[in-house]
């Protein structure tokens, strides 16, 4: 027996998940409409692609927003696309080296323009996994073997999978790749 309660969160919280997967498969769409528009290589990673390639109904997966990777030679390009399209940035210092946050009024985009901190990998890979990447039916994203890898590197997975902040949803995501 479950309570009232319970399923009037359950069913609160699903129409939110929904709904912000409504928002985020509209962002997908603006996002592969500009770059490829301008011609800028990018690829769409971590949470939302996962959840796109992963996911038979992809409202159950959230993902709190949209990672784009796109090379280093691209970044301000990218930025400027993202900002006619409505994104406003929002630069946090810690991140400057390697991101910054661009969001519209209803979704949030993080710009890469390397996959970890400048330093942690001897060699800087964004050119490498963007040549690899795959055009899918909503987006451009990254190959099997780019995902598995970064699945297994980046931090983000690490903090999620094996700490006090460990989700089942992102153990479940490498059970299901």
């Amino acid at each position: 027996f479950v309570s009232p309660q319970i399923l009037e969160m359950l069913r609160e919280r699903t129409l939110k998940s929904v709904a912000n997967y409504i928002l985020q498969r509209q962002g997908l769409h603006t996002i592969k409409q500009a770059f490829s528009r301008s011609n800028v290589p990018y690829a769409i990673y971590k949470g939302a692609h996962i959840r796109e390639q992963l996911y038979e109904e992809q409202a159950v997966r959230p993902s709190c927003d949209i990672d784009v990777l796109v090379s280093k030679t691209d970044k301000i390009q990218a930025i400027k696309l993202l900002s006619a399209n409505g994104y406003i940035i929002k630069p946090k210092a810690k991140n400057i080296s390697h991101e910054v946050t661009m969001a519209s009024k209803t979704v949030s985009v993080d710009l890469h323009w390397e996959i970890l901190r400048p330093g942690r990998l001897r060699i800087d890979l964004t050119d490498e996994l963007l040549n690899r990447s795959v055009e899918y039916p909503e987006y451009r994203g990254l190959n099997n073997e780019a995902t598995l890898f970064v699945m297994l590197v980046h931090p983000v997975f690490a903090k999620y999978t094996s700490s006090d902040l460990a989700s089942l949803i992102r153990m479940v995501d490498l059970i299901k790749w």
